[in-house]
């Protein structure tokens, strides 16, 4: 990959060129008008009722394990590129369905999946860990294409498990 310093008042940081599959994705939502469609919404649901703030807690830890969460993308003249920072989320929440319906978490799950992630100089993920309406516990993720792929946030969310597996023995 090539590289190059920008010096400006920010901090000296590494630009890098995209992959070609990371152009094509900017590509896509520079030119699609539905600006969300590089969002990957997606979750996973344990059969148990964990503790929401330690499963928040694992979130923590995994994102701050995961290089792909510290990307950032900067447009330098009409040239998109790439850096690497401290991995970070956009937000992380939670959301309680307990008592409310399948359908209102769907809904929700819908809006917040639609909604467009920031592209530029910005964290790339918003993460939420929650009670369905059943009591189970889980994590919904929206993830920018840019940064992770359907197979990435497999692992990631196997690391998310994990990690929450061990600190709750």
């Amino acid at each position: 990959m090539s590289s190059n310093k920008v010096s400006s008042s920010k901090p000296e940081r590494t630009l890098y060129a995209l992959t070609p599959s990371q152009g094509l994705t900017v590509l896509n939502r520079t030119w699609c008008i539905h600006k969300n469609v590089i969002n990957i919404p997606t979750s996973i649901i344990v059969d148990a009722a964990w503790d929401l703030g330690l499963l928040e807690n694992a979130v923590r830890l995994a994102v701050g394990r995961w290089d792909s969460f510290g990307i950032r993308i900067v447009k330098t003249g009409k040239l998109w590129q790439q850096y690497f920072t401290e991995p970070a989320l956009i937000s992380l929440k939670r959301e309680d369905f307990r008592g409310r319906t399948q359908a209102d978490m769907e809904s929700f799950f819908r809006a917040e999946g639609s909604k467009v992630l920031p592209l530029a100089d910005s964290p790339m993920a918003k993460i939420w860990v929650f009670a369905d309406p059943e009591g189970h516990s889980g994590v919904f993720s929206v993830i920018n294409h840019l940064i992770m792929d359907s197979w990435a946030i497999s692992g990631f969310y196997k690391d998310v498990l994990e990690i929450y597996r061990a600190l709750a023995a």
